[in-house]
């Protein structure tokens, strides 16, 4: 499929503005999303306008290009584009071709520069930088496509990456994340600092592609929390929560916006 792009058989769209795509070549997630929002917050903060297109995984896209707003439901583009549109107050495009979203924003907002959230593999449109994450303690696997192994594409493709960020590790282009802050999602009054200690048992929820970095995150914070794991993009019911009733719940801040 990529030699049919790259002998014109199959066409590409080169947008006026640069694209540059945040992707990975492994199955499961290695941390893009996060990494999307402090891109855009900083070009943003140096004076450029951005925009962001996703595929709007866990959403029931329509035909057109759908433009996030204040009044999207997560069941309409996915949890990770309210995600972006929220933390990273720039204009957020999803449809499967990322093409047809870049035109969208072109056409609605005139941005500087768009970001893609994943889509490494999307050959269709034409890119202008490459940022390749890799999760360090899962890496690579074994090395093979699928579906002997996790690869979407061969190893040798990182050696067409401009930018290669390992989420974890030491090296200069690692990135880690750390929890920013509780949000209680019920009681607005509630006072965290009372709620929260060592002692206290908590119910610990997670729809997420790595829900085991999560929970080691909390038990690092002298949490005692019991698991529960949902399928990424998992569209939460009032019956997932029943299981709850009276239980102090945390989730990341992927899962709230649910």
């Amino acid at each position: 499929r990529r030699a049919l792009y790259r002998l014109n058989i199959l066409p590409t769209y080169r947008a006026p503005c640069p694209i540059i795509v945040i992707g990975n070549i492994t199955i499961g997630g290695a941390g893009k999303t996060p990494v999307v929002i402090e891109l855009a917050r900083n070009l943003q903060n140096s004076g450029f306008t951005v925009g962001v297109i996703r595929r709007g995984y866990g959403g029931a896209r329509g035909p057109e290009p759908l433009i996030v707003n204040n009044d999207t439901k997560p069941s309409e583009c996915g949890d990770e584009a309210i995600l972006i549109y929220r933390k990273a107050n720039c204009p957020v495009a999803v449809h499967s071709s990322r093409s047809r979203a870049a035109r969208v924003l072109i056409d609605s907002f005139s941005p500087d520069l768009i970001l893609s959230d994943d889509g490494l593999q999307h050959y269709n449109l034409v890119r202008d930088l490459e940022i390749v994450m890799i999760d360090d303690q899962r890496d690579l696997g074994n090395g093979h496509c699928l579906p002997v192994g996790p690869l979407r594409e061969p190893v040798a493709r990182l050696k067409e990456a401009d930018i290669i960020l390992r989420r974890g590790g030491s090296s200069n282009l690692s990135v880690s994340y750390q929890p920013g802050a509780w949000k209680p999602l019920k009681d607005i009054n509630l006072d965290i600092s009372k709620t929260f200690s060592s002692s206290l048992p908590v119910h610990a929820v997670a729809g997420l592609g790595q829900p085991e970095q999560f929970f080691s995150m909390l038990e690092g914070m002298g949490l005692s929390i019991t698991r529960f794991s949902y399928a990424d993009h998992h569209q939460y019911q009032q019956s997932d929560f029943d299981k709850h009733e009276g239980e102090v719940v945390v989730m990341t801040e992927k899962d709230a916006v649910k």
